[in-house]
């Protein structure tokens, strides 16, 4: 019995520890505005309804239920209306500041005072004055009549344009359909009303409007006025546009774009005898269909338009023609390469032609060597520049086989003179060297003979020559008159003066774009930040933030700052870390609830700092848990007494 007592002492006492705290604890008061704060009986005017502090900082966490009066008005009293029928409640999304636009309206002419009360307290936390200048008169009661659309009226368009006049200016007008409420509107200082409204279904409909006053009384209505929407089928295709064209060769894709009116729902194609396709809806009224046109022929083009289940066919829109692919090549020309031993052919044709076999030889009768490509152009070697080559391109298929008609054959002259000209830097038949000029004693003679006094290709750089890489061939980096050729990098081959040619210019790997040997750059790494939200959690009495750790990430800033900041520039760095918690700073003797906010950034390789979530309230001293230790403390007490007791 005795332990009863205590415990019942012990948990007493809690609780009026706890009553006298909330009883000095800080309270909440509401800051009300009225805007505009004067008004004509009648106009609404914006309640705006603020959660303070005494020491006058926000409240974010407050979500109980107000109630909203006025000083000389009951309940539901039909001179005034207020948001809420009078009672009304913060939500977590309002963040301390509940808004009411357009609120409140008072019909009696008078100042009066708006007060808001706190329901759970049952006290008063706010008010605000609000001045009515007049009486409120209730609109008499006037005509309206609908002049758009006229009864029985057809329409051809999902659209009814509405017109109406009323002997009520500058009153809300409100458009029925078919009983169902479809728009609101105002008079205007002539009384006249001008409405309209699309998506109307196929059908009969039956129109009437009421003129309100504020209150939504009405104060005239309309008669009803029968009308009916009839879908006029001839207005529903406006064109079909065929690309490339409407006449294409066999295996050739056409893209079929259908226009029409903005009612219609699907549209599904049909070509001759071939099964109808559904088309893809690019946008409000415009279909499109991609066709493969395998056969050759002349084909019909039908469409099926539908609305509302109804089916509209539209025959013979459009004709495709179909040709067969006739593989021809037109035109073939001959020009001379940079080189001295080559010749570039380019020629144009007319089909779907792949494959290109190039044919050439010295007589034209006997065309023995051949190449073949993909491309309407090619080169062809000559062994001697100096003969003249005959030349022919026929289209053929992947194995070779001809599969069109070939080029006329051409003729292609030589591309130099028999007799070598020494002086004009090309080693001709005949010539050891030819350095540009008839001098003697430069390593090449004036008959263009290599000179004792500079040999090429004895491995050794003699007089006048600038290499020697022990031969005399050419685009090996020394040229057969030991003169420098230039590198080219990228091609795959190393020449002089490269370091490596790895067949690429990039600098992202250990060959760069100048063919020296270097270091990759660093590829940066992304740090993925998405979906990371901050948290908090307690770990053997310590309070730390936690988020989950983000990939590729260096470390983490913490920042911190005592009221809600507008971005996290306006917060002070506390503390730098590489694990997922940062411990923050928890005061247990505080006096009153203290709240502070943190933000936390990934510092990630080669990327600026990314902020984590949200900025994250955390309170740094939570009374409730403390109270809760306080009673878990007196509790155990009580067990250790009770157990001593027994012991004995």
């Amino acid at each position: 019995m005795r332990l009863i007592q205590k415990l019942f002492f012990s948990v007493l006492s809690v609780a009026f520890v706890s009553l006298f705290s909330f009883a000095f604890a800080e309270t909440v008061s509401f800051e009300v505005t009225l805007d505009p704060s004067t008004i004509t009986a009648g106009e609404f005017t914006d309640l705006q309804i603020t959660a303070i502090w005494d020491d006058g900082n926000t409240d974010t966490d407050y979500t109980d239920d107000i109630f909203i009066q006025i000083d000389g008005f009951e309940l539901n009293d039909p001179d005034v209306e207020l948001p809420g029928k009078w009672f009304g409640y913060f939500e977590t999304s309002d963040q301390w500041k509940k808004i009411y636009s357009k609120g409140i309206t008072i019909k009696k002419a008078g100042t009066y005072t708006v007060t808001v009360v706190d329901t759970f307290l049952n006290t008063v936390k706010g008010s605000a004055t609000l001045t009515v200048n007049q009486e409120w008169s209730t609109p008499s009661l006037g005509t309206l009549e609908v002049t758009s659309p006229t009864v029985d009226s057809i329409l051809t368009s999902d659209t009814v344009n509405v017109t109406a006049t009323t002997s009520l200016p500058n009153t809300p007008i409100v458009l029925y359909i078919d009983e169902q409420k479809v728009q609101e509107g105002l008079s205007d200082a002539n009384g006249d009303v001008v409405m309209s409204v699309s998506g109307i279904s196929p059908g009969s409909h039956v129109l009437v409007m009421n003129a309100v006053d504020l209150w939504w009384a009405i104060v005239a209505t309309s008669d009803e006025i029968p009308f009916s929407y009839e879908v006029d089928h001839g207005s529903l295709f406006v064109w079909l546009e065929l690309s490339p064209s409407n006449a294409v060769i066999e295996w050739e894709k056409i893209t079929a774009k259908i226009t029409t009116s903005d009612v219609v729902d699907t549209v599904t194609i049909k070509i001759w005898e071939w099964a109808p396709l559904p088309t893809s809806k690019v946008s409000k009224g415009v279909f499109q269909k991609e066709l493969l046109m395998e056969a050759v022929g002349t084909y019909p083009v039908w469409l099926w338009l539908s609305v509302d289940g109804s089916v509209t066919d539209m025959m013979d829109v459009d004709t495709i023609t179909v040709s067969q692919d006739t593989q021809k090549i037109l035109t073939l020309t001959s020009a001379p390469d940079s080189s001295d031993d080559k010749a570039t052919l380019s020629w144009t044709y007319e089909g779907k032609i792949k494959y290109f076999k190039v044919s050439y030889g010295m007589n034209a009768s006997n065309l023995d060597l051949s190449l073949t490509t993909t491309t309407p152009t090619g080169k062809i070697l000559l062994t001697d520049p100096t003969k003249t080559r005959y030349a022919q391109v026929t289209p053929v298929d992947k194995d070779g086989n001809t599969t069109g008609e070939a080029s006329e054959t051409i003729q292609i002259d030589a591309l130099r003179d028999p007799d070598p000209v020494c002086g004009n830097q090309i080693v001709e038949p005949g010539e050891e060297c030819d350095d540009g000029n008839t001098t003697n004693w430069d390593g090449c003679s004036a008959v263009c003979r290599i000179q004792a006094s500079a040999i090429c290709g004895n491995r050794r750089i003699e007089i006048w020559e600038e290499c020697d890489d022990g031969n005399i061939n050419n685009n090996d980096g020394c040229s057969s008159i030991c003169k420098i050729e230039q590198a080219q990098c990228g091609n795959g081959r190393l020449e002089i003066w490269e370091e490596c040619d790895d067949g690429n210019t990039s600098d992202d790997d250990t060959c760069n774009s100048s063919c020296k040997i270097s270091q990759p750059k660093d590829i940066p790494k992304e740090c993925e930040t998405g979906g990371i939200d901050i948290s908090t959690k307690v770990v053997w009495w310590k309070y730390y933030l936690y988020r989950s750790p983000v990939s590729n990430a260096e470390k983490y800033l913490v920042y911190r700052q005592e009221t809600r900041p507008g971005t996290i520039g306006d917060m002070r760095l506390v503390g730098e870390t590489t694990d997922p918690l940062f411990e923050y700073p928890f005061d247990p003797n505080a006096a009153v609830d203290q709240y502070a906010w943190y933000a936390v950034e990934a510092v990630c390789d080669h990327s600026s700092p990314s902020q984590l979530g949200d900025f994250t309230k955390v309170k740094v001293w939570p009374e409730e848990t403390i109270m809760m230790i306080m009673l878990s403390v007196l509790l155990l007490w009580g067990m250790v007494k009770l157990q001593g007791r027994r012991g004995a």
